[in-house]
């Protein structure tokens, strides 16, 4: 029976970075994030210690209002439930990854289809990825993963609990 639900959040961030890494990629989101039982004040994921330095990146909590910096943005939801052990066994990843840098060669390495394989530094992705593993069979393995395929993965296994929105500082509305 499931006690608790993880969401993966899936975001199109409008920072300077955010821009560059969607020109470059041609994707519609470029974060991934993870939250717990339907509240995003406090999000998991690999980010930017320094918002504009592409450079600078750990392990870290961040919020859904920091995140957004108060502008417009487009995101999906995808929510799973999950048992108090799989919660349990993710937050003892949370505890090991606390403080482990950003693996900017890997976001690099994305746009060329190489993939790089390390499992003490992780992109937001691939550490969503690497995750969902612990309680889901993926198709591909973790370090693949770019925000788009991984929300599109999960759609696919749950489209009655995925959900895009647009959200602005005065309110937010589904737009599926």
């Amino acid at each position: 029976m499931s006690e608790h639900t993880i969401t993966l959040l899936c975001a199109r961030t409008n920072t300077k970075v955010g821009r560059c890494i969607r020109f470059f990629s041609v994707d519609d989101v470029n974060h991934c994030a993870l939250y717990f039982d339907g509240d995003p004040s406090v999000m998991y994921s690999y980010r930017r210690e320094h918002r504009h330095n592409i450079f600078s990146g750990k392990f870290g909590t961040e919020s859904f209002m920091a995140m957004s910096r108060g502008k417009k943005m487009l995101y999906d939801t995808i929510t799973f439930p999950i048992t108090q052990e799989e919660y349990d066994a993710i937050f003892r990843i949370f505890k090991e990854n606390k403080g482990r840098r950003y693996k900017i060669l890997a976001l690099l390495l994305f746009k060329f289809h190489y993939y790089y394989k390390d499992e003490k530094s992780f992109v937001c992705s691939t550490f969503a990825a690497y995750v969902l593993e612990q309680v889901l069979d993926l198709e591909h393995p973790y370090y693949t993963y770019t925000p788009v395929s991984l929300r599109d993965e999960m759609k696919r296994r749950n489209p009655k609990n995925s959900r895009r929105f647009f959200w602005t500082k005065d309110n937010s509305f589904s737009l599926s």
